[in-house]
């Protein structure tokens, strides 16, 4: 039905893993597009966030573990999976340039739920993702970023800055 009518549509063998593998982009780039203002090919191509991605990731790969959904795929090849879209808007950030309410439970609460069930601390997951953590999120993002910056600008000159650290004015 689907094909006919002209959606792009294939049948999963597990639509658990299938969800997982949304979630493992959704729960990391949202919240740090949210905040940092970027798209995600500018986000990922940033090494500092890269690395922040990855733990991220790693934090859901592992609540997935748990719940016995393990789609295979690692941290770094799901990121490469987004670089490949080239410029994406995340929903977050897209919500936040519209002035409309953002989806931080919706992703990221129920995702945080899971997790306290199953005993999985996920200490980077957990930052984006309620309002009273926000301002911890924050700090501590934006101190991996100025260190990274600082490192940079030791090392080279600006116009050899990503569009990230440009916009974060560290010139």
């Amino acid at each position: 039905m689907f094909h006919h009518s002209g959606f792009d549509a294939h049948i999963c063998e597990n639509i658990r893993e299938e969800i997982w593998l949304k979630m493992l982009g959704n729960a990391c780039f949202n919240p740090v597009s949210l905040l940092v203002g970027s798209s995600t090919d500018e986000l990922i191509d940033d090494p500092l966030l890269s690395d922040l991605f990855i733990e991220m990731m790693n934090e859901v790969l592992e609540l997935g573990h748990r719940l016995n959904i393990s789609p295979e795929i690692d941290s770094r090849q799901r990121i490469a999976i987004t670089r490949k879209l080239g410029t994406v808007k995340t929903s977050m950030l897209q919500d936040v340039e519209g002035h409309k309410p953002v989806e931080i439970e919706a992703i990221l609460g129920a995702l945080v739920s899971v997790a306290d069930l199953a005993g999985a601390p996920m200490p980077r997951v957990r930052f984006g993702s309620y309002e009273s953590e926000k301002a911890r999120f924050v700090t501590w993002l934006f101190a991996r970023v100025i260190q990274r910056a600082r490192h940079l600008r030791s090392k080279a000159s600006c116009k050899d800055l990503n569009p990230v650290q440009k916009m974060l004015r560290f010139c």
